[in-house]
C-alpha cells in the first residue's frame, strides 16, 4: 500500500480584497476499498475512536496528527466549538 507523505501547497484567493493567502496541509490516507462501508459507517455514528484506531494501526508516523484532526472533528460535529470559516471582509 506505501506510506502517504503530507502535500503543502500555497493559495491565493484573487477574489478578496486583500488577496487572502494560505499554506494547505493535506493528505490522502489510503485503505483497501473492502473496508470503505466500515469508515463510513463510523463516521455516520460519529465512531471517532474505532476510526482513529483503524487509521493509526495503518499509520503509525501519523498517529499525533491523526488524533487532533479527529478530535477537531469530532468538536465541530458535536458542535462543541464554532465552524472555522473563513471569508472576505471589508476593513
Amino acid at each position: 500500500m506505501g506510506v502517504d507523505v503530507p502535500n503543502l501547497e500555497s493559495v491565493g484567493d484573487h477574489a478578496t480584497p486583500e488577496k487572502y493567502s494560505a499554506v494547505r496541509l493535506h493528505m490522502d490516507l489510503s485503505f483497501p476499498h473492502h473496508y470503505l462501508s466500515q469508515v463510513n459507517a463510523w463516521l455516520e455514528k460519529r465512531a471517532w475512536k474505532p476510526l482513529e484506531l483503524f487509521l493509526v494501526e495503518r499509520y503509525p508516523q501519523h498517529k499525533e496528527v491523526i488524533a487532533l484532526w479527529l478530535k477537531g472533528s469530532q468538536a465541530r460535529a458535536e458542535a462543541n466549538e464554532p465552524v472555522a470559516t473563513l471569508r472576505a471582509v471589508n476593513t
